[in-house]
């Protein structure tokens, strides 16, 4: 445990240098460092948040129990929503089915839509939908899963390619402004190594023994030193990730 607070502690001190372009107060992160997809996430965010887009009215789509409000400024709105057969202790504003939004055209300038795409059988549609909602120019934050685990199911229909994306988002119209990897070949190595000597230790000693072995320290240590060359990869270069983030404009 020692070792893995020490390494907490190195990690949180090398976030501020990893990269030239994070010099602002949201590059000194609120959220937790969590595994190497959710982190590269949320560095992605960060990297919208540069760009002024966190203004004006902004819905999340699929919440679930990641709202992402510690980034908004005071004078933005947010609206959460998910779907009522969700595994997730949530509070929303509205239950829905995310292939039909309850809500009329142009109203958003922001959709966020987080690690959802993979669970909706008729993606196509759900894009069309959160195209319809937004404002002419609004932007869309989404993220889906390449290589990841089965989760949530039976709700987990799709694992998403860097050029299926782009087939998707431009036949539905949208105007691609990033599409970004979280992590390249050892970091998909290293995630699964780790959620698999968490399992082998929980099923030797139990869960309540096996969970207090911080394999978390893995996919800290290789963000420790790969931070920077994972925020700078080209997605077009990268065969292996565990997933991507895209920016989206609706033209």
């Amino acid at each position: 445990m020692k070792l893995y607070k020490a390494l907490n502690r190195l990690f949180q001190n090398h976030q501020a240098h990893c990269s030239k372009k994070h010099d602002k107060w949201w590059d000194f992160m609120p959220f937790e460092i969590k595994n190497i997809p959710r982190t590269l996430l949320e560095y992605h965010l960060s990297d919208v948040v540069k760009l002024d887009c966190f203004r004006g009215v902004i819905l999340n789509v699929g919440c679930g129990e990641t709202t992402y409000e510690e980034f908004l400024p005071k004078s933005t709105a947010m609206y959460k929503v998910d779907w009522p057969s969700t595994l997730h202790d949530v509070f929303v504003d509205a239950w829905c089915d995310v292939h039909n939004l309850p809500f009329k055209n142009e109203l958003f300038d922001l959709v966020i839509c987080t690690e959802v795409l993979e669970h909706v059988k008729v993606p196509q549609a759900v894009l069309a939908e959160i195209y319809r909602v937004l404002k002419p120019n609004g932007l869309m934050f989404l993220t889906a899963p390449f290589l990841y685990s089965i989760h949530e199911a039976p709700y987990d229909f799709y694992r998403y390619t860097y050029y299926g994306l782009k087939w998707l988002l431009s036949t539905i119209g949208f105007q691609i402004e990033f599409i970004k990897p979280r992590g390249e070949l050892l970091g998909v190595i290293v995630f699964f190594l780790r959620r698999f000597a968490d399992k082998i230790t929980k099923k030797l000693l139990g869960n309540r023994l096996g969970s207090l072995i911080p394999w978390i320290a893995l996919d800290r240590i290789y963000l420790l030193f790969f931070l920077r060359k994972c925020l700078n990869l080209n997605a077009s270069n990268v065969n292996y990730t565990l997933g991507y983030s895209v920016l989206a404009k609706k033209n």
